[in-house]
């Protein structure tokens, strides 16, 4: 797996909780808030059909084709432009260049589409 979302303090953890498998994302060190906006962000994601809803506008942007440019997820905005996007975080704005966004993105995807899937019983 890549590791672009490590250079931003993010790891993907499988947890465990009432015998269930729980897939997320989790800020690695909690006192360098540089880019806690994303890890809210991407912990607001409601599953893998919708990291591929927002791939799609990610990908268009990166191919100069008409995108969606402000995302919502949860209580986080996004704002994609051509070559970096913008996280709006309680009244901070981080921005990312747009190609680790994309890269970020796909390896929360293939994260969550490995082995133990979410809810799996152990």
């Amino acid at each position: 797996m890549s590791s672009t979302h490590k250079n931003y303090n993010l790891q993907f953890v499988n947890k465990v909780f009432d015998k269930t498998i729980f897939k997320t994302v989790e800020y690695i060190i909690a006192s360098n808030t540089a880019f806690k906006g994303l890890y809210f962000y991407l912990s607001q994601i409601e599953g893998p059909d919708h990291i591929t809803d927002i791939l799609d506008d990610v990908n268009k942007a990166l191919q100069g084709i008409p995108f969606e440019s402000n995302i919502r997820v949860g209580s986080e905005t996004t704002t994609l432009a051509l070559s970096n996007v913008q996280i709006e975080d309680q009244g901070q704005t981080i921005n990312i260049p747009i190609i680790d966004f994309k890269s970020i993105l796909t390896e929360y995807l293939n994260f969550l589409l490995e082995p133990p899937l979410e809810g799996t019983k152990v």
